[in-house]
């Protein structure tokens, strides 16, 4: 029993510091969280609010990959504490309200800290525990996530509901959400024991000090977890993309209220997985054998089932909204047990080098999330010319892209296979 317990025991604060860094994202999305009472409070035009996040995505999509290399590199704890003290820094300088060039410039410089993320977080909690032990940990991380964007996205709208769309009311919300991830930092740095872990994990906390050089890079794109992992969380992440259009689709197939369509679209993308995530995490490490493949598998055998109830069974008629809305979010609680893949899937072969595992992560979210790129406008032009039969064609997409996860977890489950016969 206590070896079952061991995963989580005397973790919780670290993870949960953990957990919060990954929230920094918010300061960058408060356009997108709070667009109107952002749009009001600023005076910006819907042209200025798009390029906004276009002017982050020039430097912050190929910094990804440098944000993991570093991780190999420097100290990862201090990259997260870093990024968080820095995303604080740039929430403040928004609450001056400057004008729209120098807001503009404030997320170009806000690419920096986030990028520095993904590489620390997955490289900082992977070191926490062995594979058997990542679902729960990541999915612990996933919960506690979800949590506190909740809380403090609907906590600070209701608090500030009467004068949100204003300066005054506004500056309170960036101010109280950058104070928060500047003091997730602080908490980091004294509360996330790097030496400790860095014992439990050597390798990956590269206690041997190997120089990163070129053809350490080289080494990276050898590895075939590389590419593995890449396609997987392309899969995972296209089909994210897609089943952000569950809320539009009940919304114009089933009359579903805007707001009711609104309140859907907060709950399945951080309700859901606060209940899915950890259930996911407990079911790969304990019943699946530690194989993020076969959750893969799992999840994706879920979601075709209840999409082919949804699109093909239920009637396409407001009548019916109410079974259409349970089998959406049994769609979308299927997808979010599989919400833990995208980290868990690095410690899958133990020959993967753990000390270049940084790098690995930086070149698999590249390829991983380029699909945004492209999807977005693709999806779009769908739905602007079949109108509500497009929906089915998206969510075919989003069953299509899950495949690709599945044949690439294949070919890693037969790696894992092959290496388990080999030791």
């Amino acid at each position: 029993m206590e070896k079952k317990n061991s995963a989580l025991k005397g973790k919780m604060l670290p993870l949960f510091l953990l957990a919060a860094s990954c929230g920094m994202f918010n300061i960058l999305y408060l356009c997108v969280i709070f667009y109107v009472p952002f749009q009001s409070a600023f005076a910006f035009t819907n042209e200025q609010m798009g390029a906004l996040l276009g002017a982050y995505a020039i430097l912050g999509t190929p910094l990804i990959f440098f944000g993991g290399l570093f991780s190999d590199i420097w100290n990862p704890k201090a990259l997260l504490v870093f990024a968080c003290l820095a995303c604080g820094v740039c929430g403040f300088a928004l609450a001056t309200f400057p004008s729209f060039e120098v807001t503009r410039i404030i997320y170009i410089i806000l690419a920096i800290p986030t990028s520095m993320n993904w590489g620390a977080y997955c490289k900082c909690v992977g070191m926490m525990g062995s594979n058997e032990e990542q679902g729960r940990l990541f999915g612990t991380c996933n919960t506690i996530d979800g949590i506190l964007t909740c809380v403090l996205s609907l906590g600070l709208t209701a608090l500030f509901a009467g004068s949100i769309g204003t300066q005054a009311g506004f500056r309170w919300v960036i101010l109280i959400m950058s104070g928060f991830y500047f003091l997730t930092g602080i908490g980091i740095l004294f509360f996330y024991d790097y030496k400790k872990w860095a014992q439990v994990n050597a390798e990956a906390a590269n206690a041997k000090a190997e120089k990163f050089t070129w053809k350490s890079l080289v080494d990276c794109l050898k590895q075939p977890i590389t590419w593995l992992a890449a396609f997987m969380v392309m899969g995972s992440y296209m089909a994210s993309s897609c089943l952000t259009y569950m809320s539009p689709y009940l919304n114009s197939v089933y009359v579903l209220p805007v707001a009711l369509a609104s309140a859907f679209g907060v709950i399945t993308r951080y309700g859901v997985k606060i209940v899915a995530s950890p259930v996911g995490g407990t079911l790969r490490d304990k019943k699946l054998g530690g194989s993020t493949p076969k959750l893969v598998w799992t999840a994706t055998a879920g979601m075709a089932i209840f999409t082919a109830i949804l699109l093909f069974i239920i009637p396409e008629k407001n009548t019916w909204v109410i079974p259409a809305i349970v089998v959406a979010l049994a769609v979308i609680f299927c997808f979010r047990l599989n919400n833990s893949s995208e980290s868990t899937v690095y410690k899958q072969l133990k020959s993967t080098p753990a000390h270049l595992m940084g790098t690995i992560v930086g070149l698999v979210s590249v390829i991983g999330y380029s699909s945004d790129l492209w999807l977005p406008k693709v999806i779009g032009k769908v739905l602007d010319t079949q109108g509500n039969a497009g929906y089915t064609t998206v969510f075919c997409i989003m069953i299509a892209a899950m495949g690709v996860a599945c044949v690439a977890g294949i070919i890693l489950h037969r790696l894992y296979k092959k290496e388990q016969k080999a030791a």
